[in-house]
């Protein structure tokens, strides 16, 4: 009777293995998006059912998107425009995303926009099921924490300056709710820099432990750690309660969209097991193309399509110096172009990188910044020949960036951004005669920027957030005076032109500005800024130095359209 009770309950075990369900597979899908639009990030709700991203038009600002993934499309939330960073409450009834210098929080059904705390330039949050939230209130910040309800922020991380920190960002709660991840790095080291970590850390504690060298945001499911390494998405085995790697990474996909300028890469996972990846160039590689002073075009678009991060046009008008970025590791080099002859070559070499060309008054040097593995970084001057050697201008560390070098050639502004700065961005002076010691021009609480000397060299443009807002302002130089706002509404950078009588800017939106300027004994007047034209399909501007042109980087149309890719059940495949 026992044997046959044995035989019963075997048979009946293999019934019910047969009978039962299997794990899926898994399904990889291509989500449609929003035609002609740049995709942002992406934040899959915690149970995998709704996708909230960031999408904005050819030169526009962003604002939020949903999409049920039961749905064929998406639509834009109410109420979610110049958004950025998005992320879900660990019940997912909430989004929280970045807009305006604050921290906010809404209900994506409906309801309110809460401002939770001010937060400058967001860099991505979490939120845990006690109600915290840990976020990165500006790229050059450390993490913060404050109550999903509101409140005082308080700091959880501290920038290490012996490692030469400038940015703590990305964190990701893990399932316990007190640890948590996030991407430490510095501005001043290239994206295969090992200074560049993820990092394990607790709200309990100040220690950190240092996971895997990244320059990529993070995150956990199903037992792996997820971020990008050289535009390949991979998985690493991770023990959440023990806090350590049991594995080594595997590719999960290729070819993942990233930003390099954010050190951030498209794409998210779910507790469940699903996955979403945006691919392709997101629309950053543009061909440069001149416009008159209408915003019509004068002939077609030249050059081959490439990532331009920022660009210099020679003081005769033949040339362009163009910071490049490399597109599979998003290091910078510096690009020559001749515009008569249709020619681009390569300026700069070495190990490192090389970003922020700047020409010299007479159009026969240009300066940039070399930034060394060693995290050594300078500020050199070559011949835009391009024989002869470098001079070395100025050394030091953190990030440095010439912006300007005066008319008559005795000296160079340039932008700084120290690890664990009190004073944010700031414009100093570097002499290039006599003891050559720089000094410091504007170094205050907010951010200067953009500099720019006069054509007689007697005033600096540059703007400043001093009012919450870049705003464009002209300051006697070297100072100290009165300064005088030349913007109305935002700007973001400008230029001299027409000797001085002219001042260009692009607007916050994405408006190509012109005011008349006169300077004499007396002070400085300004006039009415007036609108030249709509540049919102440029991502770079620059007014020809004859003031007759404007020379703008327009992204193709065909590069506007990102795929991106949906997986289910991931875990099972790498199982495989």
């Amino acid at each position: 009777g026992f044997a046959l009770a044995v035989l019963a309950a075997i048979a009946f075990a293999a019934g019910y293995v047969r009978r039962s369900p299997r794990p899926s597979p898994g399904i990889r899908a291509t989500l449609p998006f929003p035609e002609k639009m740049f995709l942002g990030e992406l934040a899959l709700s915690p149970d995998g059912t709704r996708l909230v991203f960031t999408a904005a038009k050819p030169g526009g600002q962003p604002t939020l998107w949903i999409r049920s993934l039961h749905e064929s499309s998406a639509h834009p939330v109410v109420g979610a425009e110049n958004a950025f960073f998005p992320f879900w409450s660990p019940d997912g009834r909430f989004i929280g995303f970045f807009a305006d210098g604050k921290l906010k929080r809404m209900d994506p059904s409906g309801g309110a926009v809460l401002t939770i705390c001010d937060a400058e330039r967001g860099v991505g949050g979490t939120w845990n099921r006690d109600g915290t939230i840990v976020f990165a209130p500006a790229p050059t910040s450390t993490l913060f924490r404050v109550a999903a309800g509101g409140g005082k922020p308080l700091p959880v991380t501290k920038l290490d300056a012996a490692r030469h920190e400038t940015a703590h960002r990305y964190p990701q709660f893990l399932p316990d709710g007190r640890h948590f991840l996030y991407m430490a790095g510095t501005h001043a080291s290239g994206t295969g820099s090992e200074m560049n970590v993820i990092y394990l850390a607790s709200l309990d504690s100040k220690d950190r432990t240092l996971l895997v060298h990244a320059r990529s945001n993070v995150a956990f499911a199903s037992g792996y750690l997820i971020y990008v390494l050289e535009k390949t998405l991979l998985a690493q085995p991770f023990d959440a309660k023990r806090l350590r790697l049991t594995g080594d990474s595997v590719p999960l996909g290729d070819s993942v969209l990233y930003d390099p300028s954010y050190f951030r890469a498209a794409f998210s996972v779910s507790d469940n097991g699903v996955l979403v990846y945006a691919g392709g160039t997101g629309g950053s590689k543009a061909r440069l193309a001149w416009y008159d002073r209408s915003g019509k075009p004068i002939g077609a678009p030249f050059g081959d399509p490439i990532d331009y991060r920022m660009f210099s046009i020679s003081p005769d008008g033949k040339r362009l110096a163009a910071e490049v970025a490399d597109s599979t590791t998003g290091a910078g080099d510096i690009w020559l172009s001749d515009f008569a002859r249709g020619t681009r070559t390569r300026f700069s070499f070495g190990s490192g990188e090389s970003i922020c060309p700047v020409w010299s008054p007479d159009g026969s040097r240009i300066a940039f910044t070399r930034m060394e593995k060693t995290l050594l970084t300078r500020i050199v001057a070559r011949p835009s020949s391009g024989g002869g050697g470098e001079e070395t201008l100025l050394q030091g560390s953190g990030d440095i960036c010439p912006k300007a070098w005066s008319p008559d050639g005795r000296y160079l502004a340039y932008e700084t951004l120290a690890a664990a700065a009190k004073t944010k961005s700031d414009i100093w002076i570097l002499p290039l005669f006599g003891d050559r010691k720089p000094f410091p021009f504007l170094a205050t609480q907010f951010d200067e920027q953009f500099s720019r000397f006069s054509p007689d060299g007697r005033w600096v443009l540059y703007t400043s957030d001093e009012s919450g807002r870049p705003e464009l302002y002209v300051a006697p130089f070297p100072g100290p005076g009165s300064k005088w706002q030349i913007s109305a509404g935002g700007a973001s950078g400008g230029e001299w032109l027409r000797g001085g009588k002219e001042i260009t800017y692009l607007s916050l939106d994405l408006n190509q500005m012109s005011v008349q300027v006169k300077a004499d004994a007396s002070g400085f007047e300004t006039g009415v800024p007036r609108v030249l034209f709509d540049a919102s399909n440029a991502t770079l501007l620059r007014s020809d130095p004859s003031g007759d042109r404007e020379l703008m980087a327009v992204v193709p149309q065909t590069a506007q359209n990102t795929p991106v890719t949906l997986v289910s059940n991931w875990p099972a495949a790498l199982r495989k």
